[in-house]
């Protein structure tokens, strides 16, 4: 059996750990792995009937691991340390998308799951502000990867999840918000602040019972009543998070508005609705009509913004709706 000389935060260092025992491995991508950077994870290589430590926590990436990664070596971790391997992730994002060498589908498919470890991580602990903060940093990602790139918008659309869940759908919102907010000429703040709004549309959710969320099919009347409440939940968790900007906090709140007044939490009519509001509400319908559902099949891109255009128009914006349509046919929805 091959032996390799393990890079470690102490020298000289080694380890042998036999497929098929009890130790579970994960595949990585070496791609995502910054020069300079300290990792928090041990990292394997596989060598015939062994997984062999080449790695250990502490150590700094350097030369001869880039090296590695450009001769496209598999990487693994133990699965105990692949949360590990997310936050440090998250935590080099920057870097991540800022690599020339990463083709831009590859940098808009860290980017994605990176947020979407974040948001998740938001869902199971909304009160936390680190969670905020880091949920923060992930908008100011798509922000960035989006101004340096004009095709960013159509490959991270791309990687949006059609299989629906709570946080992937706020990502999904978050990045259609951004594309809208982007076309209409929205400089950097408003693009941080409607995203921000967006990923956390539905935090409110959260203090809703998980039996109504998860419900398969139609609500019932007291069932719908608490659904209601997460518009304004998510609002309060907001606020008690220390986000005080009005924009974000009615972008929040008015998400579930209609401009027939039918809607809720306040029934506003118009455009006493916030613009935020509005534009986060086509992009909760556009990603909830072109989501897999247990009870529902997703809809194509031209078959839910036909459906938007012929059965939500006294609910949505339609001039704001026309312009995610003609945006997305801009920069090439029929490849979505």
């Amino acid at each position: 059996m091959k032996r390799v000389k393990v890079r470690t935060a102490e020298p000289e260092a080694e380890q042998l750990h036999p497929v098929g025992e009890t130790p579970i491995y994960e595949p990585i991508d070496g791609r995502y792995l910054v020069a300079d950077s300290k990792i928090g994870f041990d990292i394997y290589v596989q060598d015939d009937t062994a997984y062999v430590l080449f790695y250990t926590k502490g150590a700094t990436v350097d030369e001869p691991l880039l090296t590695e990664i450009k001769l496209k070596r598999d990487f693994f971790v133990l699965s105990e340390d692949i949360k590990a391997y997310y936050d440090y992730v998250n935590d080099n994002i920057r870097e991540i998308i800022e690599n020339p060498d990463l083709p831009l589908n590859e940098r808009s498919k860290a980017l994605y799951n990176s947020t979407s470890t974040i948001v998740e991580s938001m869902f199971e602990d909304p009160h936390s502000p680190v969670n905020l903060k880091r949920s923060e940093r992930a908008i100011i990602g798509v922000i960035d990867i989006v101004l340096r790139n004009e095709k960013a918008l159509l490959s991270l659309m791309k990687v949006t999840a059609h299989d629906y869940q709570t946080h992937t759908h706020c990502i999904n919102v978050a990045i259609y918000a951004i594309t809208i907010a982007q076309g209409l000429g929205y400089d950097a703040e408003a693009l941080f602040e409607i995203g921000t709004a967006a990923m956390l549309h539905d935090l409110g959710k959260t203090q809703v019972d998980r039996d109504i969320i998860n419900k398969n099919g139609r609500l019932t009347t007291q069932e719908y009543a608490q659904m209601k409440i997460h518009a304004y939940e998510g609002y309060s968790i907001a606020q008690e998070l220390g986000i005080h900007n009005e924009r974000i906090l009615r972008g929040i709140w008015d998400h579930h508005e209609k401009r027939d007044g039918s809607g809720y939490p306040k029934g506003l009519e118009g455009d006493a609705i916030s613009r935020y509001g509005q534009i986060i509400a086509i992009c909760d319908v556009f990603d909830a009509l072109t989501t897999e559902r247990s009870y529902k099949k997703a809809l194509s891109t031209f078959e839910a913004l036909k459906l938007m255009k012929d059965h939500f128009s006294t609910h949505l914006n339609m001039e704001i709706l026309n312009h995610f349509i003609r945006y997305l046919y801009t920069i090439g929805h029929e490849e979505i």
